[in-house]
């Protein structure tokens, strides 16, 4: 039986945790340009969809992540709001916690980059493990122009249309 190198699992969520960290800062910096246009635009709108907009795109970058690192998963626009939302909740006490205590010590540039390097294993474990629900199996694939799913056309039941008559 083989059994994973625990140690390589570790590089793969502090490099989750990582580019992570990484990509949704530049995608952060994105969204607060819209943000504050669309808050400008419409108020309460506005927010509501620039909160949209976040949950959309932390999905989506995670999405990628987890997909470059460890296996396929969803990425529809409903799927990466989901992920989102999910994502920001699970992440939201450890950092908010992090980021609690680093300002109550010091807040100074080295703490916060130790604080980072601490944190950024354990960010990764519960973006991959957020992504795992939206995981895509093989068995989940259709091959191209396959639509709408289901069993093949030698196995589908007969249509109404084609019974005879009575």
């Amino acid at each position: 039986m083989l059994v994973a190198d625990p140690g390589s699992n570790f590089v793969k969520y502090f490099a989750h945790g990582l580019a992570f960290a990484i990509l949704f800062l530049i995608v952060g910096l994105v969204w607060v340009v819209l943000f504050v246009l669309l808050v400008i635009c419409g108020l309460w709108l506005g927010l509501i969809l620039a909160l949209v907009l976040f949950f959309v795109l932390m999905g989506y970058v995670n999405a990628f992540i987890t997909e470059s690192l460890w296996f396929p998963v969803r990425t529809g626009f409903l799927a990466c709001l989901g992920h989102g939302f999910l994502l920001f909740l699970a992440l939201l006490p450890v950092n908010g916690v992090v980021l609690a205590i680093h300002y109550l010590v010091t807040p100074d540039f080295l703490v916060s980059f130790l604080i980072f390097l601490v944190t950024a294993p354990v960010a990764g474990f519960l973006a991959k493990s957020v992504g795992g629900l939206w995981r895509v199996y093989p068995q989940d694939v259709l091959p191209f122009g396959t639509w709408p799913p289901g069993p093949p056309p030698e196995e589908a039941p007969p249509s109404p249309l084609d019974l005879p008559r009575k």
